[in-house]
């Protein structure tokens, strides 16, 4: 059985159609990147699996949980819209996207200018 939770703070999730299954997890760069006001990070599901998708501030603070929960395999993008889990607007600074799945994790750095 299957158990499928998912809760998303801010952006959205989408699976692209290709009409294949990636054969590897992968952490895309995000595009666009420097950016304002928002960037889409892509990123690539072999098999349903179990997925954390989070923004941190260079002190490795949370600021954005972008995907917390089951997804299927595919190819997904989601959208960070520049803001705290809170609401508030990130300052400009660099930011670390870090995906974080059972067999993967991978990091990514992103920028945003204001």
């Amino acid at each position: 059985v299957l158990f499928r939770s998912q809760t998303f703070t801010t952006g959205t999730v989408g699976v692209t159609d290709q009409g294949e299954i990636p054969g590897a997890y992968k952490l895309q760069p995000a595009y666009p990147n420097p950016f304002n006001p928002e960037t889409k990070i892509g990123f690539d599901l072999p098999k349903v699996t179990r997925i954390s998708l989070v923004v941190h501030d260079i002190w490795g603070r949370e600021v954005s949980k972008l995907v917390d929960g089951y997804l299927e395999a595919g190819y997904h993008r989601v959208v960070w819209d520049g803001k705290f889990t809170t609401g508030n607007e990130a300052p400009s600074g660099i930011y670390i996207a870090r995906m974080v799945t059972p067999e993967y994790t991978s990091s990514i750095k992103l920028v945003l200018i204001k």
